[in-house]
C-alpha cells in the first residue's frame, strides 16, 4: 500500500491477551508431519509460557491438545485481540471477514500466491488489504512465517527448532521480509546464547511494514539494537526518520539488504514481489542516517550483538581504536592488515602503557598487535589477562581484541581478559580461530554476560568497524546542526517560469539561469544569434572566449562539434560561429540551429562533477566526484540525498578516493572546497523545491579554484521530467 496505517498500534499484534488459530490440526501433535504447520504455531505458543488465552478453531475437531476448538472464530464466546490465519488462499477473505466481525484488531497471514506472484497476486493482494482495512484490522503479511516477542512470551512464530528449545530473551529487536532467513538466523544466533527481544517476518508486507516494525522498536524499552533484513525498504522517508530517531535515542540499526545485483533483484521480485531499488543510493542513505551496513546473516546477529554489548561500555568514546592481545605473531599481522581493509584503526600505546607491557616477563616488544605468545610460557595463564587490562587502562584504546585458537585454557583466558576489559570500561571482542576447544561450551554463557565471540578476524574487524561507524554518527548527531528547510515560493515562481520556456531539457543557458536563481555564482554569458552578435558580446565580456552551440536538442557539444575554445579575436569568433552552426546541422539535419553561447575562458582548475537526480524511491540524490572527461572513466564519486547541509556536503567530498587533489598534490595550491560545498547544498534546495518538474541536473565540468577563489560553472544540463514538458 502506498501509505502505513497508523490509526491501529502494533500493540494487539506483538502483545496480545487472546490469539485465534484459525485452520489448525486437532489430535495428537506430530512436528514430523508436513501439514502440522499451524499445530506447531499453538504448540510454540504453549511451549513457551504464552499467558493470553489461545482458541484453535476449525470445524473438524472439537480438541486441539488441550485446547478446547471451535468451529468458527464467531463461537468464540469471549474477545479475540489477534488472529492467524493459515487457510487456503481461496478462503482467506471469508476468513478475514469473520474476525472483522468478531472485533480482531491484526491478523497474520501466512499463505502465499499474492504480489510475489504475478500481477494477478498483486490484485489479489490489494484486495485483502482493503477488506482489512474495512474492518480497522492490522495485517503482518502475507507469505510470512509470523512473529515472537521473547519479553511478552508471545511465540506466534513458525520455527520447529523452538518446539525443543528454550527462547532466549535479548535487546535485539529483528525485523525482515524472509521467514526462513528468520528461523535460520534465530537458530545460529540462539546457539551462540545471542537472544532477540522481537523477530517479526514482514513476507510482502501489504499492510504491516517493516518501517513500522522499526518505529515500534524505537520505543520499546525491551530493543537496544534493531537489526532488519530487507529486500525493499518503501516509505523511504518514514524509514530515514525512523532510523535517525533511533540513533538519538541511542538505539543502533543494523541491516543487511539485497539488491546489488541483476540477480539479487529479480530474486526479490519473484519472493516477495519487492522492487529493491538503486544499491548505491540506498548504501548513501544507510551511511548518512547513521545506519551500519552488514554483508551476509551471521554478520546481521554478531554485529548487533557487539553494538547491544557496546552500549553498557562505560567509557564509551566517538571513536573505537583497537588493541590487539594474539597469542599468534602471524594472527596478529593478519588482523593488522585486516583492521586497515576495514577502516579500523589501530591505536597508538602511550609511554606509559609500553612501559607497563615491557614489566611483563615474555614481553620483548611493545607493537600493537602485541604478541603475547611468550609470556604464557614465562609466566603463568594469568598473564594475559593482565595484558588485557594493561591495554584497556591506555586512554587512546577503546576496543581491546583477543585473538586467540585453539587452546585447551581458552575459556578462562577469555573470562579474565572480559573482566580486565571490563573494570576499564572498554568493549572486549574476543577472536576464537578454532573450532575445537572447550571455548565453544562456553560461547553461550559468554553471550549472555554480553560478550559476543567470532571466529574470524574479518568477522570480528567487520563488527569493530560497525561500532566506529555508530559512534561516530552518534557525535555528528551532537555536534552537527539538522538540516531545515523552508520552500521560498517566490523563487519557485521564478524558477517555474525558467522552466516553461524549455523542452525535455534547458539550454545550458537557462541550465545556468537557474542555478544562478538558487545562489550558484555564474559568470557573465549571453546567447547570440549570428556571428556580428557572438563578436558583440565576446568584446564586452573579454577575450579570451569560448562559443557553444545554443540548443536544448544538443547535449553533447563535443560530439556534435558545437565547441569552440580559447578565441581571443573578433576573427576567430567568426570563424568559430560559422563552424559550429555548420557541425550541427550535419550533426543532426533538419533542425534549424542559429545561436551560440558566448562565454569567458575560465581558468584552469581542478574538474569536478557536480548533479543531482530523482530516485524512484529515496527521492532527490546528490553526487559529487572527479569531473571533466575522467567521470565515466574513474567512476570515483560520492552519493547523498536531500535535503544537504554543509557538514554533510564536507563529508560527502571526503569520500571520493581523490579527495587528496582538493588539498592540493605537488605544489599545486588548495582547492576552493567551500565553494563546491555551497554548489552542492544550492542543488539540494533546488532538488526539492522543484522536485515535481526536475528530473536531473548535471554541472560537468565544475572547475574549482584555489581556495577563496570559488568555482566557474563551465558547463550545465537541467533535465526535466516528462510530465513537467508543456
Amino acid at each position: 500500500m502506498d501509505e502505513l496505517i497508523s490509526e491501529n498500534s502494533l500493540v494487539c499484534l506483538l502483545n496480545p491477551r487472546s490469539i485465534a488459530i484459525i485452520g489448525v490440526r486437532g489430535g495428537e501433535f506430530d512436528p514430523s508431519a508436513r501439514n502440522s504447520m499451524a499445530r506447531r504455531f499453538v504448540e510454540n505458543l504453549l511451549r513457551h509460557g504464552y499467558t493470553g488465552h489461545i482458541y484453535p478453531v476449525n470445524p473438524r475437531y472439537d480438541k486441539v491438545g488441550e485446547l478446547v476448538c471451535y468451529p468458527s472464530i464467531s463461537a468464540v464466546p469471549w474477545h479475540v485481540d489477534a488472529a492467524l490465519l493459515i487457510v487456503p488462499k481461496e478462503r482467506l477473505a471469508a476468513s478475514l471477514a469473520e474476525c472483522g466481525t468478531k472485533g480482531v484488531k491484526a491478523v497474520t497471514v501466512i499463505s502465499s500466491g499474492f504480489a510475489e506472484s504475478g500481477i494477478q497476486g498483486k490484485i489479489d493482494e490489494l484486495e485483502l488489504v482493503a477488506l482489512a482495512q474495512s474492518y480497522k484490522i492490522r495485517l503482518l503479511g502475507p507469505n510470512c512465517f509470523g512473529y515472537f516477542n521473547s519479553h511478552g512470551r508471545v511465540n506466534l512464530f513458525g520455527s520447529a527448532s523452538l518446539l525443543n528449545r528454550p527462547l532466549l530473551t535479548g535487546s535485539i529487536g529483528f525485523v525482515t521480509q524472509s521467514g526462513a532467513l528468520a528461523a535460520s538466523i534465530l537458530d545460529r544466533a540462539q546457539e551462540r546464547g545471542i537472544g532477540f527481544s522481537y523477530v517479526i517476518t514482514t513476507g510482502n508486507q501489504a499492510d504491516i511494514h517493516n518501517v513500522e516494525c522499526i518505529e515500534y522498536m524505537v520505543d520499546d524499552s525491551s530493543t537496544q539494537v534493531i537489526a532488519l533484513f530487507a529486500e525493499a525498504i518503501g516509505h523511504t522517508s518514514r524509514f530515514r526518520a525512523a532510523v535517525m530517531r533511533a540513533a538519538r535515542a541511542g538505539k543502533p540499526c543494523v541491516v543487511l539488504k539485497t539488491g546489488a545485483s541483476e540477480v539479487a533483484r529479480e530474486s526479490a521480485l519473484a519472493h516477495t514481489g519487492s522492487m529493491v531499488g538503486d544499491d548505491d543510493v540506498y548504501a548513501a542513505a544507510f551511511r548518512q542516517n547513521g545506519v551500519v551496513r552488514v554483508q551476509d546473516p551471521d554478520e546481521l546477529f554478531l554485529t548487533s550483538a557487539l553494538l547491544s554489548s557496546d552500549l553498557a561500555s562505560v567509557n564509551r568514546t566517538d571513536t573505537a581504536r583497537i588493541a590487539v592481545v594474539s597469542m599468534s605473531g602471524a594472527m596478529g599481522g593478519i588482523l593488522a592488515d585486516g583492521a586497515a581493509r576495514h577502516g579500523v584503526t589501530m591505536a597508538p600505546l602511550s609511554a606509559r602503557t609500553r612501559e607497563s607491557l615491557l614489566a611483563i616477563s615474555g614481553i620483548s616488544g611493545v607493537l600493537n598487535p602485541l604478541d603475547a605468545a611468550m609470556a604464557t610460557w614465562a609466566s603463568d595463564f594469568g598473564v594475559i589477562g593482565k595484558l588485557a587490562g594493561i591495554l584497556a587502562r591506555d586512554e587512546s584504546v577503546d576496543v581491546v581484541l583477543l585473538a586467540i585458537s585453539g587452546l585447551p585454557y581458552a575459556e578462562r583466558l577469555v573470562d579474565d581478559c572480559a573482566a580486565a576489559v571490563r573494570s576499564a570500561g572498554k568493549l572486549f571482542v574476543p577472536m576464537w580461530a578454532a573450532d575445537h576447544a572447550d571455548l565453544h561450551q562456553a560461547i553461550p554463557r559468554l553471550a549472555k554476560d554480553g560478550v559476543t565471540v567470532f571466529n574470524t578476524c574479518d568477522s570480528a574487524l567487520r563488527a569493530i568497524s560497525g561500532v566506529a561507524q555508530f559512534r561516530k554518527f552518534q557525535a555528528t548527531l551532537k555536534t552537527n546542526q539538522a538540516t531545515t528547510f523552508l520552500i521560498n515560493d517566490a523563487r519557485v515562481l521564478q524558477a517555474r517560469s525558467l522552466l516553461s520556456k524549455s523542452g525535455a531539457a534547458l539550454t545550458e543557458y537557462h541550465s545556468k539561469q537557474l542555478l544562478a536563481l538558487y545562489g550558484v555564482d555564474i559568470p557573465s554569458e549571453a546567447v547570440a544569434a549570428s556571428a556580428d552578435e557572438a563578436v558583440l558580446e565576446a568584446e564586452r565580456i573579454g577575450y579570451p572566449v569560448a562559443l557553444k552551440i545554443h540548443s536544448s536538442e544538443i547535449q553533447h557539444k563535443t560530439e556534435s562539434g558545437g565547441l569552440q575554445l580559447g578565441l581571443v579575436d573578433s576573427a576567430a569568433v567568426r570563424t568559430a560561429y560559422d563552424a559550429i552552426i555548420r557541425n550541427v546541422i550535419a550533426y543532426k539535419p533538419g533542425v534549424v540551429h542559429d545561436s551560440v553561447l558566448v562565454a569567458p575562458m575560465a581558468a584552469k582548475g581542478l574538474e569536478v562533477v557536480v548533479g543531482a537526480y530523482q530516485d524512484a524511491q529515496l527521492g532527490p540524490v546528490l553526487l559529487a566526484g572527479m569531473g571533466g572527461v575522467l567521470v565515466e572513466v574513474l567512476r570515483d564519486t560520492a552519493l547523498r540525498l536531500a535535503p544537504l547541509g554543509r557538514d554533510g556536503a564536507f563529508e560527502m567530498l571526503g569520500e571520493l578516493h581523490a579527495a587528496a587533489l582538493f588539498d592540493g598534490v605537488r605544489g599545486q595550491p588548495a582547492a576552493d572546497k567551500a565553494a563546491v560545498v555551497n554548489v552542492l547544498t544550492a542543488l539540494s534546495t533546488l532538488m526539492i523545491e522543484l522536485g515535481e518538474w526536475v528530473s536531473e541536473v548535471d554541472i560537468n565540468p565544475l572547475i574549482v579554484h584555489p581556495a577563496g577563489m570559488g568555482v566557474t560553472v563551465a558547463d550545465a544540463l537541467i533535465v526535466l521530467k516528462p510530465a513537467a514538458i508543456q
